[in-house]
């Protein structure tokens, strides 16, 4: 898994979520967590099973389906190629909504996207300077959990089918789908996030979706 320089950590750290345990070592100290975490194939249908943003999955999308599809734009890295991250970011033509994709920060156009976010919340001017208008950015994208910006939060929970049971230190409500692949006395874990941030009339402001998994 990419985890981000500290200098993006705290934008990104609800976005990246817990990487591959892969050595026999890992899946020992696992077993116990694993009695009580699905098999992923057995639970294909789950809510959080599968994320995507206008048919773009999260585990097959690559930056180059994100350039087919939103436009080419340059990946801005920040850190180096073992602690760092790249962003794609595209703006809404009023610049009032930011949709960002993270990657490897040395990414080529077949590196896989490792999230997204969608926001209406107010970005720093420098910020705004990389990112890329585009007409394609909405607020009414074709989101797999089916919540959106603008949502209410028992609307949300409806989709989500509940309230979120965790929470991340800046009030951000977290939804959390884990599954595992046995592979001999390998555990390799997948883990799906998705975070929502409401305003002050509890509408959704922010929303991010990110997967990390063995393959």
């Amino acid at each position: 898994m990419i985890s981000t320089s500290r200098a993006w950590t705290s934008y990104w750290m609800f976005i990246v979520g817990t990487a591959v345990c892969a050595t026999t070592a890992c899946a020992q100290g696992e077993s116990d967590a694993s009695s009580t975490i699905p098999d992923c194939a057995s639970v294909t249908s789950h809510r959080l099973a599968d994320l995507a943003i206008d048919g773009l999955h999260l585990g097959s999308a690559t930056v180059g389906d994100i350039w087919k599809r939103f436009g080419k734009v340059p990946i801005v890295a920040s850190g180096d190629a073992i602690e760092g991250v790249g962003r794609l970011c595209y703006l809404s033509p009023q610049k009032n909504i930011a949709l960002r994709f993270s990657t490897h920060p040395a990414a080529s156009p077949d590196h896989r996207v490792q999230s997204f976010s969608l926001s209406t919340r107010p970005t720093r001017p420098e910020e705004n300077e990389k990112c890329h208008a585009s007409e394609l950015v909405t607020s009414r994208h074709n989101l797999t959990p089916a919540i959106a910006l603008g949502m209410t939060r028992q609307k949300v929970e409806d989709a989500m089918g509940g309230p979120a049971k965790e929470r991340t230190a800046d009030g951000r409500d977290k939804y959390r789908f884990q599954c595992t692949r046995r592979d001999g006395a390998t555990i390799y874990l997948k883990t799906h996030f998705v975070t929502v941030h409401y305003d002050e009339v509890s509408k959704v402001d922010e929303l991010a979706m990110s997967y990390s998994s063995y393959d």
